[in-house]
């Protein structure tokens, strides 16, 4: 008679047991996402609960305002705040004239 293979959910985790054997199946990707800023620039940090092999960039900025995973749980990207548009740090930051916030959108890649 052959085994089964028993699958078990833990959170959001799923696991296989294998010959009495456990070990991680899927994993939900659950991205933590702090932002500093100092002197015009903004510090971004992605914590994942898993090495990470991806990318984060600002949107529409894929070549100049990117960072690459290197497989492990903490990404960091720098953002130069002050930046003009048409600027090779320009990261597509935008100013709210009236309040003085400053904005632009993240996106990640798998």
């Amino acid at each position: 008679m052959r085994k089964r293979n028993k699958t078990k959910r833990i959170g959001s985790n799923q696991y296989k047991e294998v010959s009495g054997q456990t070990t991680l199946v899927e994993q939900d990707f659950l991205p933590v996402v702090t932002a500093t800023c100092k002197a015009g620039f903004m510090t971004i940090k992605v914590s994942t609960n898993s090495s990470f092999l991806g990318a984060i960039h600002a949107r529409d900025f894929r070549t100049s305002c990117i960072a690459y995973g290197n497989g492990t749980n903490l990404t960091t990207l720098d953002i130069n705040m002050l930046a003009s548009q048409g600027s090779p740090d320009y990261c597509g930051v935008l100013v709210n004239n009236r309040s003085g916030n400053s904005t632009f959108l993240l996106e990640s890649s798998l």
